[in-house]
């Protein structure tokens, strides 16, 4: 009994036909990753107790 594989092998230029996908991804990737980054550090809601970094902003502002 020869072994047949269940699907051949085609030659398909995936990453040449998807590439500007990739490079479309990562940059609202980037995008997204900054706007939150300045949205999260804007006077709005930088006292917000929910911010990352409130507890180390409320030790390092507390009365020694």
């Amino acid at each position: 009994m020869v072994f047949q594989p269940a699907m051949r092998k085609f030659n398909v230029p995936i990453l040449r036909v998807l590439y500007p996908f990739f490079i479309g991804g990562a940059v609202v990737f980037y995008g997204v990753n900054k706007l939150q980054g300045t949205l999260m550090n804007s006077p709005a809601y930088i006292n917000d107790p929910r911010h990352p970094d409130a507890a180390t902003r409320k030790a390092h502002n507390a009365p020694h």
